[in-house]
């Protein structure tokens, strides 16, 4: 006749005693007590970017039953709420009796996705991506990959990879799968109108579609479903609740970054990899254009909609003057002609870029005489009012 126990063992953790003839409900409750980080019912706030959480084996069912004539029996214990495949329980044999022993044997392995896929887009494809790629491995990735384009953030669901218990609010699915969110510039498409009466106001560029190629592994069995690589437009399906707020479908222009604008030489470079506008206009003048404004603060779009009111706007951009006169043209000491960019808004902890100036064309059929000041300069940088900070604005073109 049996008598004495056993104790299970998982990742570190360990059981108390549990009797050799527990009950299913006591045998659930040593597991998901002693076997978890802290309780199920706490397991969504705690800190997973700790180096010393231990992952634990989420929720289980257990189910008992009797065999043979000695008292002995069989726990089958299920996780219900880990991702994957996981490792198996382990057992110290604390049974009193001859011959008495604790076995453990794996009835049926979870599914776990494997694999890779790559990602077409803008006419490059990427090398193959692992199934579970990092949010700063994707980013390098697409940047390296696609020649088109000119900055990439990344976003992923469960960023700290320790996950796996199933109880975070963005953890992975059952079987290990994952959103990435991605926010991409690039200047092909983009049309720049530049003048108010441009015709170019209410135009669209042609957009360009992400499509994938699917060599993921890990099909589940019953029912058969094999993974997929779903791409969807805009922030929909995102775990960040702010990115979810720019309900958009496609692309878009914006302006941040930091960075300023960019007539006639390059604006200076905000404290982020979103660089400047391409540079427009010519020293010779061959089209009157203005200036343009600078960039918002943020590093990214979504910021946007995370506060209320305008947050350390670029600058405005100069404006155009041409005066053309049949005979002289005569500036005295006192005459100024500005259309100098304006600068960036002051933020907390960043501030805008500068607005590039604009324009100032004089053209006589005579002489120009000029004693005044004539000045096309772009605007500062906003800076930041925060102290420990030094992110201001690039400067305006």
């Amino acid at each position: 006749t049996l008598a004495g126990g056993f104790k299970l063992h998982y990742n570190g953790y360990s059981t108390p005693f549990i009797p050799h003839d527990a009950k299913a409900k006591d045998v659930k409750d040593a597991i998901e007590g002693s076997m978890n980080p802290t309780s199920l019912e706490a397991m969504d706030n705690i800190n997973r970017s700790s180096n010393e959480l231990r992952q634990g084996v989420g929720k289980v069912t257990v189910q008992r039953e009797a065999i043979g004539t000695s008292g002995g029996n069989v726990w089958t214990v299920t996780y219900i709420s880990a991702v994957g495949t996981q490792g198996n329980l382990t057992a110290t044999n604390l049974l009193g009796g001859k011959g008495a022993t604790v076995a453990i044997q794996t009835q049926s392995e979870g599914n776990r996705i494997g694999g890779h896929f790559s990602l077409s887009f803008l006419g490059d494809t990427t090398r193959p991506i692992p199934h579970d790629v990092s949010s700063e491995d994707l980013q390098l990735i697409l940047l390296n990959d696609i020649s088109n384009l000119e900055y990439a953030t990344v976003l992923r669901s469960d960023p700290t990879n320790n996950c796996n218990a199933g109880f975070c609010a963005n953890g992975p699915s059952r079987s290990g799968g994952y959103v990435w969110t991605l926010s991409l510039t690039t200047q092909v498409g983009n049309i720049s109108p530049f003048s108010p009466t441009s015709q170019e106001f209410n135009v669209e560029g042609e957009v360009a579609e992400m499509t994938a190629i699917n060599n993921l592994t890990g099909c589940a069995k019953e029912p058969k479903q094999c993974p997929e690589v779903i791409i969807t437009d805009g922030h929909g399906r995102s775990h960040i609740e702010a990115m979810k707020n720019i309900a958009v479908s496609q692309p878009f222009s914006l302006a941040y970054g930091r960075s300023g604008a960019s007539h006639g030489g390059r604006g200076g470079e905000g404290f982020t990899s979103n660089i400047a506008g391409e540079i427009y206009g010519d020293r010779y003048v061959t089209n009157l254009y203005a200036g343009s404004g600078g960039a918002l603060s943020v590093t990214q779009p979504f910021e946007i909609t995370m506060f209320d009111g305008p947050r350390a706007r670029g600058g405005s951009g100069g404006g155009a003057i041409e005066i053309v006169a049949a005979n002289d043209i005569s500036l005295g000491p006192e005459a100024v002609l500005s259309c100098d960019g304006q600068d960036g808004s002051t933020g907390f902890m960043t501030g805008g870029g500068g607005g590039s100036g604009g324009t100032v064309l004089l053209s006589a059929g005579g002489a120009i005489h000029h004693e005044g000041v004539i000045s096309v300069a772009g605007g500062n940088g906003g800076r930041a009012i925060d102290p420990n900070r030094d992110q201001h604005g690039g400067g305006g073109g």
